[in-house]
């Protein structure tokens, strides 16, 4: 039905049930004029903390990258796992696979308190990526682009396109309209609404995270780009 909608690219968040993969292999291998291309996500919660360089955190992502990655290759068995998808997975998608995107929107506050505990986190030389000087966040961010052009590479000799979910809070844009959680504060005391406290907004306009820093090497053909949730309504 989704190919007959005229639609050619399917997009999922997380890793899915192994009976999805094996139903978009059946439907590309019978219907090539019909093709959808598959752009894989991996998920994941934002940690504890917001420390994103937890060893606890980083190991439990970058093991559900390597994951993922195997599971579209028709290359993993997952025990049952309380609230996530398990199963044998057993259809190549290589061929059918567009990019990958990893992780969530990251709320401005948890990327503004992540580059505050890690100041001197500021780059990364790796064999896929490079980062010559950036955000602690775009520090941790190149190390999992790292983590998943390394695995598809040396295991699976090939490479698609990766990215990481961003969205417009996080655009390297200032929007000189957005106002602050201070200025709205200073508003509705000034204008007698609601009191501080009750204010639930925080600061989109906070920190930019840019993908354009981050940089693929010579031993990265397949590239990265950059990945943008656009809301009707939000911010």
């Amino acid at each position: 039905q989704i190919g007959e909608l005229g639609a050619n690219v399917v997009r999922l968040y997380t890793l899915h049930p192994p009976s999805l993969y094996r139903a978009l292999k059946q439907h590309n291998d019978s219907r090539p004029d019909r093709k959808l291309w598959l752009v894989q996500g991996v998920w994941t919660e934002l940690p504890a903390g917001h420390d994103y360089d937890a060893p606890g955190f980083v190991d439990a992502f970058n093991a559900e990258v390597r994951r993922v990655i195997d599971a579209v290759h028709g290359n993993l068995e997952l025990p049952e796992r309380p609230g996530h998808a398990h199963g044998v997975y057993d259809a190549d998608l290589a061929a059918d696979v567009l990019a990958y995107v990893l992780g969530r929107e990251w709320e401005p506050f948890s990327v503004d308190a992540d580059n505050a505990a890690h100041p001197d986190s500021t780059s990364v030389v790796g064999r896929y990526v490079r980062l010559e000087s950036g955000l602690p966040i775009e520090a941790w961010l190149a190390s999992t682009l790292e983590t998943a052009l390394a695995h598809e590479s040396e295991y699976y000799r090939g490479q698609h396109p990766v990215s990481f979910t961003s969205w417009p809070t996080l655009a390297p844009l200032v929007q000189p309209t957005e106002a602050t959680v201070d200025e709205e504060m200073r508003f509705r005391g000034q204008a007698g609404d609601l009191p501080p406290e009750e204010i639930k907004e925080y600061d989109n306009d906070k920190v930019n995270v840019d993908i354009a820093r981050i940089v693929p090497t010579e031993h990265c053909p397949a590239g990265i780009f950059a990945t943008y949730h656009a809301y009707p309504y939000y911010p």
